[in-house]
């Protein structure tokens, strides 16, 4: 078994659903497009993506003897659905994924060094300046949709994480596929936040308002603000997602609040938020926030 074999194979151990390496090496057109959407104003809030723009798309800046990036994707649906008239993305029925595939990745990383304990690497899981989509792409995992999301042939229900490390491994080869003609994702987004085919108007996307935006009532965007934390609706229509698996691993990893009704939400307290949201993805959003995007959507129930 070679070294990349035994990497794939552990990380589909430890919970990954599939994983996949790419060289380490600048994204020079990629780059170009992100600065392309900074220009537009797409990125909105974001502020921060206007910093660092070469190191997040050059990993010797970040790592100097880079040579490959191992990319895992971790599936995060589940069968479990809200028992409530509000709507939450997917991904947050589980707890914060920056931890639970931080930690997964530390797991793998010290598998992978184990002969080098003291070697530099960088693990990056949605929160630092690595733009994992990109390198799921150049390792063979899948390639970006109309929506702007990583589209697999298993769908797109899948949060990534990158390993950069100076081990020189054999790379994937990326996949040769397209959405096609297909633009249900664009036709479904009831804020046209899609502008164009891979082009998104953060100013307009709701999962962008209700998880970035500091003060949703001020918003100029008008939307159908059942949704508190995210937004699935690009991803519900897509033809990708007809036959998307379940995962085991996210199964035993859901967050405290999913029993919550339509009165659990609309009576939270700040004790009960801290009871029941810590230790999930809502923890970053605030008590406040969060009560301002319930008092938003209860309008739409």
């Amino acid at each position: 078994m070679t070294i990349e074999q035994e990497i794939k194979e552990r990380a589909r151990s430890l919970g990954f659903f599939q994983c996949g390496i790419a060289k380490a090496e600048p994204l020079v057109d990629e780059e170009q497009k992100n600065r392309e959407m900074i220009a537009k104003g797409y990125h909105a809030y974001k502020s921060y993506l206007e910093n660092n723009i070469e190191k997040r798309f050059n990993p010797t800046l970040v790592v100097p003897e880079a040579k490959s990036v191992i990319v895992c994707l971790y599936n995060y649906l589940t069968n479990v659905h809200l028992n409530s008239d509000y709507k939450m993305a997917k991904y947050s029925f589980i707890t914060d994924y920056h931890t639970l595939i931080r930690d997964k990745l530390t797991l793998l990383a010290h598998f992978i060094h184990q002969q080098s304990p003291d070697t530099a690497y960088k693990i990056s899981v949605d929160s630092s300046i690595v733009t994992e989509k990109n390198w799921a792409v150049r390792a063979g995992l899948g390639f970006i949709g109309k929506n702007s999301l990583l589209q697999t042939p298993q769908g797109s229900y899948f949060l990534i994480g990158t390993i950069t490390t100076p081990l020189l491994l054999t790379p994937d080869t990326p996949i040769k596929a397209d959405c096609g003609a297909c633009k249900r994702c664009m036709d479904a987004c009831p804020t046209h936040a899609i502008k164009a085919p891979y082009q998104i108007d953060a100013r307009k996307c709701i999962s962008h308002l209700n998880t970035e935006a500091k003060n949703l009532e001020s918003s100029e965007v008008e939307y159908d603000s059942k949704w508190l934390i995210g937004c699935d609706i690009c991803q519900e229509v897509c033809p990708h997602n007809v036959n998307a698996p379940l995962s085991e691993d996210a199964t035993k990893h859901l967050a405290p609040f999913i029993h919550f009704k339509n009165e659990d939400f609309n009576t939270l307290s700040e004790e009960d938020f801290k009871r029941y949201f810590i230790g999930t993805c809502l923890e970053r959003r605030k008590y406040h926030h969060f009560m301002t995007s319930i008092k938003n959507a209860k309008k739409q129930l």
